[in-house]
């Protein structure tokens, strides 16, 4: 009876540890010890204040955005974190056909997006794409009209940054400000770094 009992013991110990590799092998974006499946969702665990202080964001493989993924500044509303920083574990890519941005740091302080894998190396192995049309950026750093202090101190580097918006003089990277179609608020953006990223607009 003992040497069954053990036996139980290990192979429901041994099935344990295959359920954990699974899973962590089919999660998408790990944040903290949380998965989820967007990167919207990561970003409204740190807007609730649900994940605070230093945060690592990890994307495992490709996901897809259906909304704007907007992180808020540290101190709007819930959101209470020093530093935010995104990388990938593996090749694989960011998409989505959102309008305005595909993702926006409004009034986010101290964010590093970092297409490299697990932050070493030099191959830009995350793509970020954004295939709306009609001036849609892929990324935009923004301060609210009335309110914040801006984006600051926030780097992007190694990325693939692909747009999707037609014509020469249509925006479809990084945007840092406003323009007319998007909310006001042009002040307060300092300290942004854009490092090694390749930048291509598809429309």
């Amino acid at each position: 009876d003992y040497i069954m009992a053990k036996f139980v013991r290990q192979i429901l110990f041994l099935a344990s540890i295959i359920v954990i590799s699974s899973l962590s092998l089919n999660s998408q974006v790990r944040i903290q010890n949380r998965t989820t499946a967007t990167l919207k969702e990561a970003f409204d665990l740190i807007n609730s204040g649900t994940v605070t202080g230093d945060i690592e964001i990890k994307i495992d493989s490709n996901i897809v955005e259906t909304e704007r993924a907007v992180l808020l500044g540290p101190g709007t509303g819930n959101a209470n974190y020093t530093s935010v920083v995104i990388y990938p574990t593996a090749v694989c890519s960011i998409t989505g056909s959102v309008p305005t941005a595909l993702i926006e740091l409004r009034d986010a302080d101290n964010v590093t997006i970092d297409g490299r894998i697990n932050r070493f190396y030099d191959e830009n192995a995350l793509t970020i794409y954004n295939a709306q049309t009609a001036n849609s950026v892929v990324i935009w750093l923004t301060k609210p009209a009335t309110s914040g202090n801006g984006a600051r101190n926030n780097t992007i580097r190694n990325c693939n940054i692909r747009g999707n918006a037609p014509g020469a003089t249509n925006v479809y990277g990084i945007h840092s400000g406003s323009a007319a179609a998007l909310p006001t608020g042009i002040a307060g953006n300092d300290s942004l770094n854009v490092l090694n990223n390749t930048f291509a607009g598809l429309g």
